[in-house]
């Protein structure tokens, strides 16, 4: 029963049976894609911390409206287009050169600015569409009753 002490029949075994709990636990493998909630919150981490060191909100805010920390002048990216991202970390703004982020962070961060975007407009009570989140058609809405013809009468 020499085999049985091997180390390597041990160590077989062992990657078998981890092999086995992970996926009886349901371990999300690399293949599998990410929900919109991790892309979110990995773009988020990442706008936020680590991009270039400092994370994007350094010099674009928390909020993505161009305010950060860093005193620089830098542009409101909420909701930015594909191009205009991957045109600024290519070269067309020299300051963020420096930052390189694979395809997946690309693609997490721009879901997360897609996402402040969504906020945004539902904090402004409307939908993406720009109609009031109450549904009466009128800008004003609320206490007074909104619509009418503002003559008061």
């Amino acid at each position: 029963m020499r085999i049985l002490r091997s180390p390597y029949v041990l160590v077989l075994a062992a990657a078998a049976v981890l092999m086995v709990l992970a996926i009886g636990l349901g371990a999300q493998t690399d293949d599998e894609p990410m929900t919109r909630s991790e892309m979110i919150e990995a773009g988020r981490l990442i706008y936020e911390e680590t991009a270039g060191g400092v994370g994007c909100a350094y010099c674009h805010g928390l909020d993505g409206n161009g305010d950060g920390t860093a005193g620089v002048e830098a542009a409101r990216v909420v909701g930015a287009e594909e191009s205009a991202l991957r045109g600024a970390m290519s070269g067309a703004v020299p300051l963020m050169t420096f930052i390189t982020l694979s395809e997946e962070e690309f693609w997490q961060v721009y879901e997360y600015l897609q996402y402040l975007l969504e906020l945004e407009a539902e904090a402004a009570g409307a939908d993406s569409t720009g109609t009031p989140a109450d549904g009466d058609g009128s800008a004003t809405g609320g206490e007074n009753g909104g619509g009418g013809d503002g003559s008061g009468d």
